[in-house]
């Protein structure tokens, strides 16, 4: 009731015109960040992997299913039927880097999923940002989240965000990346 009681202190046309105008600049917003993102971080980038993983009834072949779950699956892919590094077999080449405006880091590379019999999802990466000793100034991790099918060659930009303190080199390596069964 003090709730309720608290709003029509609060409840004119002026706030209501105010409000409706919020709600209105939010669903402008929205919208226009889901048609920028979608593209990119859409489940349905890659619906021949999550159509063939339902269809199939194999859901190795997009993720691994929680341990807790009432009918987890395994953690990781088994590595003794099918053979496996993440380090060694995901691979960045041809890699040039930009510092874009307002120091934003922009990675340009191809990446290789050099596997014949492992899928890759969620390539973690690393980056070192060195100063002229060649001490690290910055590092920073993220993932590279996409699906990439065993053989695959890409060309991805990567935006690592805003390099504030001052570098003289920078690198870009993988540090690992969750293995899948492929949809092939």
């Amino acid at each position: 009731m003090f709730a309720a009681y608290c709003w029509t202190f609060v409840d004119s046309p002026r706030w209501r015109q105010i409000a409706a105008a919020i709600l209105l600049v939010n669903v402008v917003y929205h919208s226009g960040l889901a048609f920028i993102q979608a593209p990119e971080h859409s489940l349905y980038r890659n619906r021949d992997v999550v159509a063939t993983a339902i269809r199939l009834k194999e859901p190795e072949m997009f993720s691994h299913r929680r341990a807790f779950a009432i009918d987890g699956g395994p953690i990781a892919l088994d590595a003794e039927s099918r053979p496996y590094d993440s380090r060694r077999d995901v691979q960045f080449s041809d890699v040039q880097f930009t510092l874009g405006s307002r120091r934003v880091g922009l990675w340009t590379l191809t990446l290789r999923n050099g596997n014949d019999r492992v899928a890759y999802r969620d390539v973690l990466y690393l980056t070192s940002y060195r100063d002229q000793r060649g001490e690290v100034v910055v590092r920073r991790s993220d993932y590279i989240k996409d699906v990439f099918q065993p053989g695959t060659v890409t060309r991805l930009e990567v935006n690592d965000g805003f390099v504030s303190e001052a570098f003289a080199t920078a690198t870009i390596e993988v540090i690992g990346a969750e293995a899948l069964l492929p949809i092939r």
